[in-house]
């Protein structure tokens, strides 16, 4: 088959993938090649806000504002191609994108881009235009930047989604896994090492290092959340060189920080066969006003 081709198709069988459906063909399809022509149904593209988009997605109609551009160069078999890529927004979120025609965009533009899709990058949603969207150029004032992903996302939105750039969420530490506090990394690969062996580059003298894996839910789900040593320092209000390198006195000291506590924590996520996980970059912990809480409980059920 080419494109543009008109075929009839016998016993080929309908399945999904990403949410979508799909056909498939198999050795028993049988594909006749037709001397006609036929119109094709042009679906209209639909509107989504960031925080709405999945892979899979397509005739995607959005609203954002680039906030990071770059161009590099691909081969696409002999030919040279470039690519612009980076991060853009709205007030839901963020999400990486891919435009593969120059449409003349610059960091800052307001965009109005209409028949694009979305694919998967990494476990995360990632915009993808090419020559056959439109992008139109709207009112800077259109999309405030400091407006831009703002909004605290439910947890079972970023599992449904797959993941997202630069995600807020709130919620309750009900869990610090094991692996938290001080560990031991190669100096070579900077994976963690168990008694001195690397999986990958063997025995070794271990770098230490600090972290925190922590399970925060918020009612709706749940992620894993991981701190590297410079946010797991300024949640403990501790420097690695002021710790004892107690390895059980540092994971203690990190239980009792954080269990049960309700945090605020922004970063990029992404999933895969384990769930999803949440790379932090700002985290604070709340301070719950229990009585007032308990009064808005009490409202939303009357």
């Amino acid at each position: 088959m080419q494109r543009g081709d008109v075929v009839r198709i016998k016993n080929v069988y309908a399945g999904e993938w990403n949410n979508q459906p799909r056909l498939n063909l198999s050795e028993w399809t049988e594909v006749e090649k037709l001397d006609e022509d036929i119109e094709v149904v042009q679906r209209k593209p639909r509107y989504y806000e960031i925080i709405e988009l999945k892979p899979g997605y397509s005739n995607v109609e959005v609203k954002a504002r680039v906030l990071t551009l770059e161009k590099r160069e691909v081969l696409i078999g002999e030919d040279k191609k470039t690519v612009y890529s980076g991060v853009m927004g709205d007030s839901t979120g963020k999400i990486r994108y891919s435009a593969w025609k120059d449409f003349d965009i610059n960091e800052g533009d307001v965009l109005h881009i209409t028949n694009a899709y979305v694919a998967s990058w990494r476990g995360s949603p990632q915009l993808v235009f090419d020559e056959k969207a439109s992008v139109e150029k709207l009112d800077d004032k259109e999309m405030p930047e400091e407006l831009i992903g703002k909004t605290c996302v439910p947890i079972f939105k970023i599992n449904e989604i797959g993941g997202g750039v630069d995600v807020c969420i709130e919620g309750d530490v009900i869990e610090v896994q094991k692996g938290s506090g001080l560990v031991l990394r190669c100096p070579k690969c900077n994976r963690v090492i168990k008694e001195g062996v690397c999986v990958i580059d063997g025995e070794v003298e271990g770098i230490p290092d600090l972290r925190i894996k922590a399970v925060v839910d918020d009612g709706t789900g749940a992620v894993m959340a991981i701190f590297n040593k410079e946010m797991t320092e300024r949640i403990m209000g501790k420097k690695l060189d002021e710790y004892q390198h107690d390895a059980e006195q540092i994971e203690k000291e990190i239980e009792d920080k954080i269990f049960t506590k309700t945090m605020s924590i922004c970063g990029d996520a992404f999933s895969d066969e384990y769930g999803t996980t949440l790379l932090v970059k700002e985290a604070e912990i709340l301070e719950i006003d229990i009585s007032q809480e308990a009064e808005k409980i009490l409202s939303e059920v009357e």
